[in-house]
This record gives C-alpha cells, sequence and structure tokens, in this order.
C-alpha cells in the first residue's frame, strides 16, 4: 500500500494494519528462528527459544524483553547487564542497554526515540512495582486479601503494557514519532467511541488471557517443585501466594 493511500483510509482501519504489522513482525522472526533452530537440533546443538511470546501476549514490559529475541537477551544480560551493576543498577543501566540496542539495529532517529520510550516506560513500572507492589507492603497484603479485585488490577495494568508496546513499537519499527503522534490525535479525535472502546475491551482480554497463562504456569512449576521434593506442599502455596503478591505490573 502506498502511502498516499494509505493517508485516505480511516483510523480504524489504520489501527487493524498496525497491529497485523506487528503481528507479522513477531510471525517472521519466530519462523525464521525456529526454522534454523530445528536444523541446529538436527545437528546436535540445543540452542534457545528466542521469539518466546507475542507482544499482545505480555504482562510486564520486563517480561516482554526476556521473551522478544530471548537468545539476544542472554547475551545483554551476560556481557552488558551484569557488568553494569545488575539489578542494584536496573534503573540505570537500561538506558545504555535500549540505545546499544536500537543502534545494533540501525543508526536512524526514529529507533533512538523508540530507545528512550521504552527506557521511560521502563523506568515507570519500575517505580510502580516498587513503591505499590513490593513484598510486605500494606498495600499488597490487603490486595492479596482481595483477589479478584487483585486479578483486575494485574489485567489492567498487563492491559496498559500491551497498549505501550504497540505504540513504541510502531515508533521504532513502522510509522516513527511523527507518525505515532499523529495516529494518536487521529485515534481520540477523528475515530468513533465504538471502535476505541471495542479496542481497549479486545486488549483487556488478551491481558486477561496472558494473566492467566502466568498463573498456570506458576502453578504447575510449583507442582513439579512439590512433586520432586524441592519445597513442601505448605511452602509451596506461601510461594505461590507471595508471588502473585508481588508481580505487580502481571
Amino acid at each position: 500500500m502506498t502511502p498516499s493511500l494509505f493517508s485516505t483510509i480511516s483510523f480504524p482501519r489504520k489501527a487493524i494494519l498496525f497491529y497485523l504489522q506487528l503481528g507479522f513482525l513477531w510471525l517472521k522472526f519466530n519462523c525464521v528462528w525456529k526454522f534454523f533452530r530445528f536444523l541446529a537440533l538436527l545437528d546436535g546443538f540445543d540452542v534457545p527459544e528466542d521469539m518466546r511470546r507475542c507482544f499482545s501476549n505480555t504482562v510486564s514490559i520486563q517480561e516482554f524483553w526476556r521473551d522478544w529475541h530471548a537468545s539476544f537477551n542472554l547475551w545483554i544480560v551476560r556481557y552488558m547487564y551484569i557488568p553494569m551493576g545488575g539489578n542494584r543498577m536496573k534503573h540505570l543501566n537500561i538506558f545504555p542497554i535500549f540505545f546499544f540496542i536500537a543502534i545494533w539495529h540501525d543508526i536512524e532517529l526514529r529507533l533512538i526515540h523508540w530507545a528512550g520510550i521504552i527506557c521511560i516506560f521502563f523506568l515507570v513500572e519500575l517505580l510502580f512495582t516498587h513503591v505499590l507492589f513490593c513484598q510486605g507492603a500494606p498495600l499488597t497484603l490487603m490486595l492479596a486479601r482481595r483477589p479478584l479485585l487483585w486479578r483486575h488490577l494485574r489485567t489492567l495494568g498487563a492491559c496498559v503494557m500491551m497498549l505501550q508496546l504497540a505504540i513504541v513499537n510502531l515508533v521504532g519499527f513502522s510509522i516513527g514519532l511523527g507518525g505515532a503522534k499523529q495516529n494518536l490525535r487521529e485515534m481520540w479525535m477523528e475515530s468513533p467511541l465504538s471502535f476505541r472502546l471495542l479496542m481497549l475491551f479486545y486488549f483487556y482480554l488478551a491481558a486477561s488471557i496472558a494473566i492467566q497463562a502466568r498463573d498456570q504456569e506458576k502453578f504447575e512449576e510449583q507442582q513439579r517443585r512439590i512433586k520432586y521434593g524441592l519445597v513442601s506442599a505448605r511452602d509451596g502455596t506461601s510461594e505461590l501466594v507471595s508471588a502473585a503478591a508481588v508481580d505487580g505490573s502481571g
């Protein structure tokens, strides 16, 4: 589709095309990696999975970057993240890491914008998680006693993360910062209310499925630990509750 033709279509159609473009980006990388991973397995090499989850199946920015290009993330953690201080300096070392990743892709202004926006969103998530959802905090304990409210808040947080990731990846890998500003303006001023509500409802459903999948994974992991005697059944249940309580972003 030519830019002149693209500019004439309505925003709802643009939004669907943007979403499909991001989905295609993930699918392309995933298929390429799985093909060559299959060849490596035939040759006796067990290389790690790479594109483990799509952007619409994530519950936090931190989790997204652990799963997107997961093999590259292992290299980043070993040779950049840990030498720069690891978790102790997480709020600072994300800046050189993401700007390095931007330049690693290509030296373009839109990728520099992408890295800066990612770092801002990342800092907000770290601050939000640290202040409101640290283990033992009164708010965390109160929400742990209200599982339904806690689940809806986690889902809402994951929904916000998905929207942020969709926007920032469009900035970096599709329409740039100027295009993102223009289309966000169109979304709130020109698109019908029904479309905006439907879009939010879709992301909320996707976030609900992602939350359910993470809870199921944690439960199955805990059951395996209990089965093989790594923890007692009582300790396993306590750890499962604690893990859900401190997982503020998802």
